[in-house]
């Protein structure tokens, strides 16, 4: 759902709250999973391709001084957010995930989200796990007949299961590859 609170701005100053406040532990894992609604409601998100992720990445250094209504792109929202989470939680592991797929982005525009958020995870030195590749969710087939989704985006029971089961183990294999018998597609 498309809305102020559903950024992953905000997801990140809720979660520095919580950890203020004592509500939940410091996070050794930080998983972002963005890109869904960037690609889905571009006319709702003026620049949200206007930034390549060498661009933002450029920024690095400066850019979670920035105020947040300042960033309007995908590219740097992923990098301001994960510097700003490696300043609060230096500790954490940052991964990133790239959407699932989706009948209701075009085609085109769910590429450049994709591209973005996987180029920004290379230059940032994260690990990016390619759901829209990796995952059960295909858009031809979702198009077709809903199988892993209710709508076409969202997951149904089947789906959470199936995404949920395989990210398990594939964030596992990240945290710890030498332990791990994660095959990936």
């Amino acid at each position: 759902m498309i809305g102020a609170d559903n950024v992953i701005y905000n997801q990140v100053e809720r979660l520095d709250e919580s950890c203020q406040n004592g509500a939940q532990p410091t996070p050794d894992i930080i998983i972002i999973a963005a890109g869904t609604n960037d690609a889905w409601f571009v006319k709702k998100r003026p620049g949200v391709f206007s930034k390549t992720a060498s661009q933002a990445c450029r920024m690095k250094e400066t850019i979670s001084t920035l105020p947040p209504g300042r960033i309007t792109s995908l590219a740097e929202a992923v990098v301001f957010n994960t510097e700003r989470l490696r300043q609060r939680f230096p500790e954490a592991r940052i991964i990133l995930l790239t959407p699932l797929q989706s009948v209701h982005p075009t085609e085109a525009n769910f590429a450049r989200a994709t591209a973005i958020i996987e180029e920004c995870g290379r230059l940032l030195g994260l690990p990016v796990v390619r759901q829209d590749v990796e995952c059960c969710v295909r858009r031809a087939d979702e198009a077709r007949h809903r199988r892993y989704t209710s709508d076409g985006t969202h997951t149904s029971e089947e789906g959470a299961k199936e995404v949920g089961t395989y990210l398990a183990g594939r964030i596992a294999s990240i945290l710890n590859p030498e332990t791990s018998n994660h095959q990936n597609p």
